[in-house]
């Protein structure tokens, strides 16, 4: 595939899982990384891809510390964060994302993985990482719900009917340039397949918009004033 990143195989445990079964499916991620790192180094010179291993543990700390630890002994060149966003309250997040993230290497990239609200994003911006990913722009297009400044928008609602304004009005999408809510509406209940093309268009170009502009404050020092216009100050 000659992907710019490839990942290890994992195991992600469920959001209340007992330390047991997580330290069992922490051995398998740990053996899983030391397998993919020979497998790496066994590949051809011209492919160029890094490989990021992933932090384990569930929602315990001692086995977040062992994971990490693990993977600098391994010295993958990146290292991802997994194992949340699965379900576990916003506050726990917080927590594990931060306590994580202050165990790992300043001179490798950190990815988290799984998240793609500007909340999430944001609070991880906020501890240092630097990529990430989620299927939650396009899933939720397909599924009726837009994005906007003002929070996520659902399409299908009634009150969108006779809606001529468009999606967001700050935003520059074409999307949003040349259609209207009662129009995409109409589209989504209607199920044509154009309507799923065009949500989806609007949620990516709003995202790649929204890294733009963390990117941009970080770059001019205002990135906690652009995190507390997001977030409500909070």
């Amino acid at each position: 595939l000659n992907s710019d990143i490839q990942m290890q195989l994992d195991v992600c445990t469920g959001y209340d899982t007992e330390w047991k079964k997580a330290r069992e499916a922490l051995d398998i991620t740990i053996d899983w990384t030391r397998r993919a790192k020979r497998a790496w180094l066994e590949t051809k010179d011209e492919y160029q891809g890094k490989l990021f291993g992933i932090v384990q543990g569930n929602f315990y700390h001692d086995l977040r510390k062992e994971s990490v630890d693990a993977l600098l002994e391994i010295d993958t060149p990146g290292i991802a964060i997994g194992g949340l966003s699965v379900g576990e309250p916003q506050e726990i997040y917080r927590e594990f994302l931060e306590s994580t993230a202050e165990l790992l290497p300043d001179d490798k990239p950190r990815y988290v993985m799984g998240i793609g609200t500007p909340d999430y994003i944001l609070d991880a911006v906020y501890h240092g990482i630097d990529i990430f990913d989620c299927v939650l722009p396009t899933r939720n297009a397909r599924n009726g719900s837009l994005f906007t400044r003002d929070g996520q928008l659902s399409i299908k609602r009634e009150s969108n009917t006779r809606d001529f304004g468009p999606i967001d009005p700050s935003c520059t999408c074409r999307v949003c340039r040349d259609y209207s809510r009662a129009y995409l509406r109409h589209l989504y209940v209607s199920r044509e397949l154009s309507y799923f093309r065009l949500a989806t268009i609007h949620n990516l170009y709003f995202m790649l918009r929204f890294m733009e502009e963390v990117r941009e404050s970080i770059r001019g020092g205002r990135f906690l004033q652009l995190k507390a216009r997001w977030l409500g100050g909070n």
